[in-house]
């Protein structure tokens, strides 16, 4: 879609405005770059220690779980275990 040069902020607006319904990111700094009580779509984490596709894959039952769920618009961290939460803060670091 060429959202590359896209910044969390600008590219959430862009992924609203395209109909997506959720954004998923390994970015774990965005919890304290985004007004989190004011995002425009539900954000998830996926906290993997990796990148790479293998550490990345463990997580698919997580997500596909909590895609089942109703998701309001806050942050959601899915962690290695497959704990999620919710934050409407940041927390402390």
């Amino acid at each position: 879609m060429k959202w590359e040069q896209l910044r969390n902020g600008a590219l959430m607006s862009v992924a609203v405005e395209a109909g997506f319904e959720v954004l998923v990111t390994i970015d774990k700094q965005i919890e304290h770059q985004q007004n989190l009580a004011a995002l425009a779509l539900p954000v998830v984490v996926v906290d993997a220690k990796s990148n790479a596709l293998p550490a990345l894959l463990r997580f698919t039952r997580f997500l596909r779980d909590l895609f089942a769920s109703s998701l309001e618009r806050a942050l959601y961290i899915v962690e290695e275990g497959g704990n999620v939460l919710q934050l409407r803060e940041p927390r402390s670091r």
